[in-house]
């Protein structure tokens, strides 16, 4: 799937990428996700493109923070914590 293809089937497509960036969680490390990144991995967990996504943004090699294909990434690792769940 090239990279136009992939983009078009995403379920972030219509999104403002800024979404998808770390903010200020970078130092709170034990507490929940700020609401940007629960709403970027609810997207996420909707997308058929979720492996396509993370070979683009090549987090590991580029050192990306932010979401990408569901994943938290702090400095191209995953983020080992489990998003908030909400109660209801």
């Amino acid at each position: 799937m090239t990279h136009q293809t992939w983009m078009e089937h995403a379920a972030c497509r219509d999104s403002d990428p800024l979404l998808f960036e770390r903010h200020d969680d970078t130092t709170n490390t034990r507490g929940p996700y700020p609401h940007e990144t629960e709403q970027a991995l609810a997207l996420c967990a909707t997308c058929p493109t979720t492996t396509a996504c993370v070979l683009w943004v090549r987090p590991v090699q580029s050192g990306y923070t932010g979401v990408a294909g569901g994943i938290v990434w702090s400095n191209g690792r995953p983020d080992r914590r489990q998003p908030a769940r909400s109660q209801g």
